[in-house]
């Protein structure tokens, strides 16, 4: 949407110098961190019936938004700018807490996303002894999870666990997922409206359509407001269009990040460049599965990498100065 890449726009621009950029970053975590700590609260007193941020979507959607969180916060901690050992202390203290919240959310597609990110991280410029320390931290993660569901079963980690991650409960999940599908692939099949598709957050009209109502199996099924994957209902709400837009718009994000892996010194980039990872990878990965690119988390996405390209380019023009003055 306009909006998001307003925002975007406003970041890329806004001339701050990359201290700044960094406060900004690091102002994204506490904020984090206080979301958890109020939609835990929210939790405990029965307001709501997940564990999630208070004003960042649904579970799956607030899952997404914290997964961004957590790259822009271990890109703080890898980048190679010295900082204190209090702030230090706190970025590790504050991904931990976040790894477990996201355990305790349950979003499948944002584990997955994290983990598939953290891989890629692994692979591309991460040394052997910061893997091995990174899998210490996950264990202790889930080792810190799991001893605090025993201290507290039945106050703080209240959500039936067994259940959530029981072969029952995925398999409904998943039957769900492909009954959205089913539906996404119907509305394609039926021909219209492909080029400009049915309307931006238009997609619960397709229980009224036409194709729905002559088709027995279709009527039978739960509707959705979304087809449980970002590029369905992209195609379906924006048409061939729209779908073309927000790919070429993550192409450019993509090429924007292998650019500076490639220019990075011994490609070792900036904490920037793992929050724009975050921005692409969390929200692309976990959207194949659920949420599109809707809500607060679209737009910390699109900060994120706002903040990867300015600091990129200021970056780039500091070594072009120096090269001249050398």
């Amino acid at each position: 949407e306009f909006r998001f890449l307003t925002l975007f726009l406003c970041l890329y621009s806004a001339g701050y110098t990359e201290a700044e950029y960094r406060r900004i970053a690091l102002l994204i975590v506490v904020g984090v961190l206080g979301g958890l700590v109020y939609g835990l609260v929210e939790f405990l007193f029965h307001f709501r019936t997940d564990f999630q941020f208070h004003s960042a979507g649904i579970l799956t959607q607030s899952s997404i938004y914290l997964g961004i969180s957590i790259l822009v916060n271990a890109g703080l901690l890898l980048d190679k700018q010295p900082v204190s050992r209090k702030l230090t202390t706190f970025l590790r203290a504050s991904l931990l807490i976040q790894l477990v919240a996201l355990v305790y959310m349950g979003s499948r597609g944002s584990m997955l996303a994290i983990s598939l990110t953290f891989i890629l991280l692994a692979i591309l410029i991460l040394q052997f002894r910061t893997v091995i320390t990174w899998l210490a931290g996950i264990g202790l993660s889930i080792l810190a999870f799991s001893v605090l569901i025993q201290i507290f079963p039945d106050n703080i980690f209240s959500k039936d666990l067994t259940t959530q991650y029981s072969i029952d409960r995925i398999k409904a999940s998943d039957s769900q997922r492909i009954e959205a599908w089913e539906v996404a692939f119907a509305k394609l099949a039926d021909g219209k409206d492909l080029v400009w598709g049915i309307g931006p957050r238009n997609y619960k009209a397709i229980k009224d359509m036409e194709f729905v109502r002559q088709n027995d199996n279709l009527l039978k099924l739960k509707k959705y407001t979304h087809a449980h994957n970002l590029f369905l209902t992209q195609l379906i709400e924006q048409g061939i269009f729209g779908l073309l837009a927000m790919l070429y718009l993550f192409s450019l994000f993509l090429l924007k990040i292998i650019s500076i892996w490639r220019s990075g010194p011994d490609h070792s980039p900036g904490w920037a460049w793992y929050g724009g990872i975050g921005g692409l990878a969390i929200p692309v990965i976990a959207g194949m599965f659920n949420t599109p690119f809707y809500q607060e988390h679209a737009m910390l996405a699109m900060l994120v990498m706002g903040m990867m390209f300015a600091v990129a380019e200021r970056n780039s023009n500091d070594t072009h100065t120096l090269r001249q003055k050398s």
